[in-house]
């Protein structure tokens, strides 16, 4: 193999959007593996951001589930789909407006959300938010022991004494291990940098 051929392999296998289509392709096709892993990423941040707009678990969990089914009823959208990140939420989005509407919810907020000029803008703003939960939470979970355990009650709220005693270790321990976090996380973190790019912030 040439030269030029190992680069532009190189160049293929670290292009995200070549990994996404192939993701598409698999997804299209049925592959269980491909299915399971688009469920386990973003069935969690779908029914907070479902919520956001219902104010109802139930109500978003039911919404989120008809979609997943739709998709593996329905496996052909796959192929249509350009854009798999933002079909989700926007498919998730019409969902929710669909139901407030027949219920004829009629509180200030859903009024807002049918009504308001900015509605797109706060729609893209709450995929962001949602985004960079899933992200975070991958990310710690990546952390080594200790120092994800250290974040996890940092993420609930303790503060650094608080964490210390609740571990049984030292207050420079914990700061050490908040340190250790930081920089595991600017590395693992990088997905969000290309999130950011998308949405222009």
């Amino acid at each position: 193999m040439s030269f030029t051929t190992t680069f532009v392999c190189k160049i293929q296998i670290m292009n995200p959007q070549n990994d996404k289509i192939i993701w598409l392709e698999r997804l299209a096709k049925g592959d269980h593996n491909a299915f399971r892993s688009l469920f386990d990423n973003y069935f969690s941040p779908l029914l907070f951001f479902a919520e956001s707009y219902v104010k109802n678990e139930e109500i978003a969990r039911d919404i989120v589930q008809d979609l997943f089914l739709k998709l593996t009823d329905h496996k052909e959208i796959f192929s249509s789909v350009t854009n798999l990140k933002s079909y989700l939420y926007t498919t998730v989005k019409n969902s929710c407006i669909k139901q407030l509407k027949h219920v004829e919810v009629r509180n200030r907020y859903s009024l807002n959300i049918l009504s308001t000029h900015d509605e797109e803008e706060k729609f893209w703003i709450k995929v962001l938010e949602e985004e960079t939960f899933r992200i975070l939470y991958q990310s710690i979970e990546k952390l080594p022991p200790q120092t994800k355990a250290v974040y996890h009650l940092s993420m609930k709220g303790l503060k650094n004494q608080e964490i210390a005693d609740k571990l049984g270790v030292s207050l420079e321990t914990v700061k050490t291990h908040k340190q250790i976090g930081k920089k595991y996380l600017q590395k693992y973190m990088k997905d969000l940098f290309y999130i950011l790019s998308i949405f222009k912030i």
